[in-house]
């Protein structure tokens, strides 16, 4: 998507406004357009206005688009991260505490595959054993 400003026009009410076009494609396809407009500086010239125009009309998309997909929400709820201590500090007892989960996570899995082939060795000897012992030579 892109925006296209139109003329930028003095009002007699102390602003300066443009209609703000969205566009998307190669060419370009007008989807929309608003009117869009900011307060007038004294000594600033017409073509200065534009960067300020498409932020403004950038910030009136954003509203939209929350209104409508978001139900008002926050598009992207801001977080912060504080990193209250250094990544050294504690290091042996974090990886003391990674070898412990490990050899639980083994302990785990070997109690799990002994439990399995204990398992498969009864299934053999249930189907297997039997279809040994009824064939006839």
């Amino acid at each position: 998507m892109k925006l296209s400003v139109g003329d930028i026009k003095l009002s007699k009410f102390g602003c300066t406004s443009t209609n703000v076009g969205v566009e998307i494609g190669d060419p370009p396809f007008l989807i929309c357009t608003m009117g869009i407009s900011v307060p007038l500086v004294e000594g600033k010239a017409l073509e200065q206005y534009k960067e300020e125009l498409l932020a403004k009309a950038r910030e009136r998309i954003a509203s939209m688009y929350k209104e409508i997909v978001c139900g008002g929400s926050q598009v992207l709820k801001p977080f912060k991260i504080e990193i209250t201590s250094s990544p050294r500090d504690k290091l042996e007892e974090r990886v003391a505490n990674l070898e412990l989960q490990l050899a639980e996570v083994k302990e785990s899995t070997s109690c799990h595959m002994q439990l399995m082939q204990n398992n498969i060795q009864e299934i053999k000897s249930r189907t297997i054993q039997p279809h040994l012992s009824n064939r006839s030579c």
